[in-house]
């Protein structure tokens, strides 16, 4: 895979869905309990207190899950980018430098066809 290529964050895909899960079911709590009569509010306080400690719970969770990845997918691209800048290096320099690439359009076809 190459810096900038489609589907670079497919890893933090995962974490991030499961995150927007939880996030719009507090939501749909949330919208639940303001239909609800002030009455049954108080009745139900304890179990929707409760309910409310699991979904903070579980958005911590998935922060987590998702700061990981997003970190790892960070580093893999930093380190797929200076690979890619290290070949591109060697490719010139086997092309004869930078100065003759920039003269030759036959060699900077052939170091776009090589970076491919």
């Amino acid at each position: 895979m190459h810096v900038g290529e489609e589907g670079a964050l497919d890893d933090v895909k995962e974490p991030v869905d499961a995150l927007r899960g939880v996030l719009e079911e507090g939501l749909g709590h949330c919208n639940k309990l303001a239909s609800q009569s002030a009455i049954t509010a108080i009745l139900l306080s304890t179990r929707d207190a409760k309910r409310f400690d699991d979904l903070q719970s579980d958005i911590s969770k998935y922060l987590q899950l998702v700061t990981a990845a997003a970190s790892i997918t960070a580093v893999t691209l930093q380190t797929q980018q200076f690979k890619q800048a290290e070949e591109l290096a060697a490719n010139v320099d086997k092309l004869g430098g930078a100065d003759e690439v920039a003269k030759d359009p036959e060699k900077l076809a052939q170091l776009k066809e090589n970076r491919n």
